[in-house]
Parts: structure tokens; sequence; C-alpha cells
């Protein structure tokens, strides 16, 4: 089972609770929804909404989710992607090591 940890207020911890996200999403086989398959009638596409909805709202913080909720479980992830995709950066040490060795050789 995937761990999914919680999702921080400032958004800093995003690129590891997305990877855990889809992961999860994945391996329930819940990604088509996530992903943003249309509702097609069927119990188990509301299901596999609800499971995921269910899942959001146990992993990000009260104060995002009750704004975002009213949505579809894609919806939800499509917003906090778009709100949250570039918070932090991951900056590899070392180019940025190199960088700095470079700018002092000159």
């Amino acid at each position: 089972m995937v761990k999914i940890p919680a999702f921080e207020l400032d958004g800093q911890n995003w690129k590891i609770y997305c990877a855990k996200l889809l992961e999860h999403a994945a391996m329930k086989g819940w990604l088509d929804v996530l992903a943003g398959a249309s509702d097609d009638g069927t119990n188990d596409w509301e299901g596999c909404n609800a499971l995921l909805h269910e899942l959001l709202h146990d992993t990000i913080p009260i104060s995002i989710y009750i704004r975002l909720h009213h949505n579809t479980a894609h919806q939800v992830f499509k917003n906090l992607a778009k709100h949250f995709h570039d918070r932090e950066p991951v900056v590899d040490p070392h180019v940025k090591k190199l960088a700095t060795c470079t700018n002092e050789d000159k």
C-alpha cells in the first residue's frame, strides 16, 4: 500500500504528494477518473470519484478542500496542480555547485 503524506498548507511537498497520490490512484484503478475521464453514468465512475474525494479530503488541509470539494476529483486535483506545481522547484545541487565554480573561475 502506498502511503500518501498529508499535503502541507503551503504546498511545499506538492511533488511528493502528487507522485504518491498518482501511484495510489493507479494501484486502485482510479487513475482514469483522476485524469479526467468523463462521467459515463455508471456506478463505477461515481464510486471511483467518491473514493478519490475521500482520499483528497483525508490528505489535504480542510481550508483548501472546502473550496474545491464541489468539483469532480479530477477538477480538485487539476486546481491543486495549477496552484502548487512550481512552489519549490527541485534544484540539482551539482548544477548549482558547477555554476558557482564556473563563476569563480572568471
